[in-house]
């Protein structure tokens, strides 16, 4: 059975996928944005993340790294403003357990989110044509080598 290889750029991925699942619970539990900026907020995080899904594990090319950077900036800018809010409404002590979970963790994400977003963009700054390249190339290689997969 042929498994993928874990990289940095998924398990990034898989972790600013988390962290911004947490800061959606943690917004809609502070109720500091009405639903009507909130929910077209999470549908462009979403739709955005899609393409930063396409960079980690589908494919590489300048566009789909252009839109996953654009991607990371939102992120960067809804943990600091979710980050701040809640040192501001907690600045003595932390009442519920949700909300010190995700603001000890926050500074952890936000390094993880900066680390992720410096990677893409070495890896555009490396693109210098609008070329596709699929990310498992050295996987795909190594199963044609040894007919993995129905490849031979």
């Amino acid at each position: 059975m042929y498994l993928p290889s874990l990289n940095l750029n998924r398990l990034l991925f898989i972790l600013t996928s988390i962290s911004d699942i947490l800061y959606i619970i943690a917004l809609f539990r502070l109720k500091v944005l009405v639903w009507y900026i909130l929910i077209p907020l999470i549908v462009l995080q979403c739709i955005l993340k899609m393409y930063l899904y396409l960079v980690c594990f589908v494919t590489i090319n300048r566009k789909y790294l252009t839109i996953a950077i654009v991607s990371l900036i939102v992120s960067v800018i809804e943990n600091s403003y979710l980050c701040v809010r809640i040192f501001f409404i907690y600045i003595f002590f932390v009442v519920d357990v949700i909300y010190a979970l995700i603001f000890y963790l926050s500074f952890v994400f936000f390094c993880l989110q900066l680390l992720l977003l410096i990677n893409c963009v070495l890896m555009k700054k490396i693109l210098m044509f609008d070329v596709s390249i699929p990310v498992s190339f050295g996987d795909i290689n190594f199963a044609s080598i040894y007919g993995i997969g129905g490849m031979k």
